[in-house]
């Protein structure tokens, strides 16, 4: 009966020793993990239960892990996607740095054959005349890119290509070029005629400073999409090259800033994986009570079975008085 009683005490012990140590693991935990449920069914003995380990892990860090992958996941793809825009605005900012000069966009109806091999488009001749205001100029280019003039070829007298050349008419009393003149190099008197052909305002092929072109049968009036002149004149380009550049390093910052983000959040679901792992590797663990209640157990069958054939013995002695 000694050694039953103290089986049983040494069940009794542990069980409230891991009650105790639960209330212990929940507060390092954190996160106000209720422990009472897990408490009031650790095994006593009477009744089967499941591991306490094993209901942890379904119950508690099952859950809580779930969410955190899938935002590690989520945080890791995004980051990756950001990373491959730095790199694409790179490669962009590279490029615009290398290449100078941007063309103008290609139109989306129709497809440019090649080009001769000599000459160049209009837009690439010639600079605005002192005086021209930055609106006028701006304007300007809108309308001869609507004409289709901006990027006409100009090239040597009698080429033949399939493409948009640029025809010298006869000059007119008012012509572009009062506002446009032709740069220096092996087409410039070809490119005076040109812009001496070209209505500045009236018409024909004309081109007013409030953007209104006409060519032909066709009129309209026209703006620069930013607002600003990107292609006439060196100066244009160079402050249109610096806009793009400024534009493609403001998206790179953005795009780092939210590159960064994504990491320093995946960094820190890593974290708290890791921090979920080492709390479900600490919780207590309650085989130490099971292997206690089966001592008890058998303690108590091998007393019970004693004590009946104590019993037996006892009842053949009186027998025999």
């Amino acid at each position: 009966g000694e050694r039953r009683d103290a089986a049983w005490d040494a069940a009794e012990q542990e069980r409230d020793s891991l009650a105790a140590g639960l209330d212990v693991w929940a507060e390092k935990v954190g996160g106000g993990v209720d422990v009472e449920a897990w408490q009031s069914a650790l095994p006593d003995g009477s009744t089967p239960q499941r591991p306490l380990r094993e209901r942890i892990r379904e119950e508690w860090f099952e859950p809580t892990r779930a969410p955190v992958q899938v935002r590690l996941r989520e945080s890791e793809l995004q980051g990756r996607l950001a990373r491959e825009r730095v790199g694409e605005l790179d490669g962009r900012i590279e490029e615009l740095d290398r290449a100078g000069v941007a063309d103008p966009q290609p139109s989306a109806l129709w497809v440019r054959r090649s080009r001769p091999d000599t000459g160049a488009p209009v837009w690439r001749l010639v600079n605005p005349r002192e005086g021209l205001q930055e609106q006028e100029l701006a304007a300007i280019e809108a309308a001869l890119a609507a004409s289709g003039l901006l990027d006409a070829w100009v090239s040597d007298e009698g080429v033949v290509a399939d493409d948009v050349l640029a025809v010298v008419e006869e000059p007119v009393e008012r012509g572009l070029g009062e506002v446009l003149e032709a740069a220096s190099g092996p087409w410039n008197e070809r490119v005076e005629a040109l812009l001496a052909g070209v209505h500045l305002v009236h018409a024909g092929l004309a081109i007013a400073l409030d953007g209104r072109w006409r060519n032909g049968s066709m009129v309209g009036r026209a703006s620069c999409p930013n607002g600003n002149a990107e292609h006439l004149g060196e100066e244009a380009r160079e402050a249109g090259r610096a806009r793009r550049r400024a534009e493609l390093n403001r998206a790179r910052e953005e795009a780092l800033a939210e590159a960064t983000e994504h990491e320093a959040e995946a960094s820190w679901a890593s974290a708290e994986l890791a921090a979920l792992q080492r709390a479900m590797a600490s919780a207590p663990d309650d085989r130490e009570l099971f292997g206690l209640l089966r001592d008890a157990a058998t303690a108590e069958t091998l007393a019970a079975a004693a004590e009946e054939t104590a019993a037996q013995h006892e009842a053949r002695a009186r027998g025999l008085r």
